[in-house]
């Protein structure tokens, strides 16, 4: 599969560079370094990490008026949270049609999920509001989980009370890599998750100083354990990882977003509430419903057209029937396991149009978004704890 869509995407780019004036290509490469005290959440074993590397190219082709072919090929690392790997971001051709004060169209192929304000652009950091993205919402360990489909996306676009309306119904398979089972269970020995299926409806209206968006999503991911039995197991060994055993990870959930500029400020909140289930895995009748909840808000001063300052608070709660996480004392584990509240504040300088430079730092008490979730380690994990990232990033445009 893979060795296609790389075939595609070069064939892509082909056609791209034979219709002049019909064709868009970007670049993007940046690089960054991550420091962590009192958490292994990113750099592992060491307290920093220049392990933050993304490299992307995209191309555009318009065909015909109504048909455009478009494609991502990506190269992406992010400490131990996303082992180094090429993969297309998305690759689809899509077919737009005019309807009365705007247009309707399908795209088919691998599309992005359209999941709040930027779940369809993170990976790109001109258009991401931060190095790192508010994890009640954007959580990088679930990003497998929320990314991109391999599937069909009904889109529209609509000019309405001075303003666009833009809306996507989209459904097909999760593109799941192993950084997923790394993430949820510690280990890739015992097994792997793939996706089950994704459905998502999501709408977004803009005006000069507004934008609202809602979205709602369904997805559910399979575990499927190794046929064959683990040689540590076969001789008895106990070893830390979860039982051979299938199971499923569901996740049902909303999100609601706004975002408002009054001249030189803007202020951006995003609202998540929704149902994580989780079964088998760790035993053969296990299974538990968590209700979570997430929000940030995230205050901006555009100091000019070069730089950008802001203070963000991220909190998030991993089951709401017990959000102080007092139950986790019967697996051993410390309550501040439940729920992460995450103080940051940062910049973003546009030192030339084409590089970007951000820095800014965090203050968490807890760690309900560091990984891995099902085997979490109190060793390793303080209840409060800092990271500081700096980034520089360059895109290109031909």
């Amino acid at each position: 599969m893979k060795k296609v869509v790389y075939l595609l995407f070069c064939q892509l780019l082909i056609c791209a560079e034979t219709s002049a004036g019909e064709v868009q290509l970007n670049a993007y490469l940046s690089q960054g370094a991550v420091m962590v005290e009192g958490s292994e959440f990113f750099t592992g074993d060491d307290d920093s990490s220049l392990k933050l590397s993304e490299a992307t190219l995209t191309a555009s082709w318009r065909a015909l008026d109504a048909l455009r072919f478009a494609g991502a090929l990506g190269v992406r690392q992010r400490g131990n949270l996303t082992e180094e790997h090429i993969q297309a971001d998305y690759l689809f051709a899509e077919l737009m049609f005019p309807v009365a004060e705007g247009a309707i169209g399908v795209r088919l192929g691998r599309v992005k999920n359209e999941v709040g304000f930027y779940s369809s652009t993170r990976d790109v950091p001109f258009s991401r509001p931060g190095i790192f993205l508010p994890q009640s919402i954007y959580a990088d360990y679930y990003r497998d989980a929320q990314l991109h489909i391999n599937g069909g996306d009904v889109v529209g676009r609509h000019f309405v009370l001075d303003g666009q309306l833009e809306w996507h119904l989209s459904g097909g398979q999760l593109h799941v890599t192993e950084d997923l089972t790394q993430n949820s269970l510690g280990t890739t020995a015992a097994g792997q998750f793939d996706s089950d299926y994704f459905y998502a409806f999501d709408l977004d209206f803009r005006t000069d100083n507004l934008r609202l968006g809602a979205s709602l999503y369904q997805s559910r991911l399979g575990y499927n354990p190794k046929s064959a039995v683990m040689p540590e197991l076969a001789m008895g060994i106990s070893v830390d990882t979860p039982q051979n055993l299938p199971g499923n990870i569901e996740l049902f959930n909303y999100v609601l977003s706004a975002q408002y500029r009054w001249q030189q400020f803007e202020l951006t909140a995003e609202y998540l509430r929704g149902v994580r289930t989780l079964s088998g895995m760790m035993a053969k009748d296990w299974e538990i419903e968590e209700p979570n909840r997430g929000f940030y808000i995230d205050s901006r001063w555009l100091v000019n057209d070069a730089l950008d300052l802001f203070v963000r608070y991220d909190d998030a709660v991993d089951n709401l029937s017990d959000p102080g996480g007092d139950g986790l004392a019967v697996i051993g584990n410390p309550d501040y396991f439940g729920y992460s509240r995450d103080w940051s504040t940062g910049l973003q300088w546009r030192i030339t149009p084409n590089w970007l430079l951000s820095a800014e730092y965090h203050h968490i008490e807890g760690a309900s978004w560091v990984p891995p979730i099902l085997t979490k380690d109190p060793l390793t994990q303080d209840k409060y704890w800092t990271l500081v990232a700096i980034q520089l990033a360059y895109r290109m445009q031909w």
